[in-house]
């Protein structure tokens, strides 16, 4: 007897998804994917929040890293990338990330935008003392759009 470390059950409960589900249903699963990536996207950029999204396929959208509170109440995945000014989350679309989900971080990204507006954070300084004092203050990085 040749033993393994895989359960048979999950080839089965895979094969009762696909013929429960049909090909209508994971058509519609999919087509309300992209639909709430777009929107997220489009929410995004409504509030000024720099985002981008790789391609019209893609249920992943990535932005400009928010605060800890935020990542951790959203579960948001982070990232670090120079090309895209440096500190990044993003949020891959699938059934569970709703329109109230969305619509929900959008509010707690726009109070974070206010809070900041209205208490300006330090988020960064460089010093060079070889001719005189200099200190510059970072910003959230500009806005850029990618293209597919």
């Amino acid at each position: 007897m040749i033993n393994c470390s895989r359960s048979a059950l999950n080839p089965l409960k895979y094969y009762w998804i696909i013929k429960n589900t049909g090909v209508e249903g994971f058509t519609g699963q999919t087509e309300t994917i992209l639909e709430n990536t777009a929107y997220l996207k489009e929410k995004l950029d409504e509030l000024g929040w720099p985002a981008w999204i790789s391609c019209e396929q893609s249920n992943t959208v990535f932005f400009t890293r928010p605060d800890e509170e935020i990542i951790e109440k959203y579960y948001l995945a982070t990232d670090y990338d120079d090309r895209f000014g440096g500190d990044l989350a993003h949020v891959v679309v699938m059934q569970s990330v709703t329109r109230d989900v969305i619509d929900a971080l959008i509010e707690d990204l726009q109070e974070q935008q206010e809070a900041e507006t209205e208490h300006p954070a330090f988020t960064g300084y460089s010093i060079d003392l070889t001719n005189h004092l200099t200190i510059s203050f970072g910003k959230r990085m500009n806005k850029q759009k990618s293209q597919c």
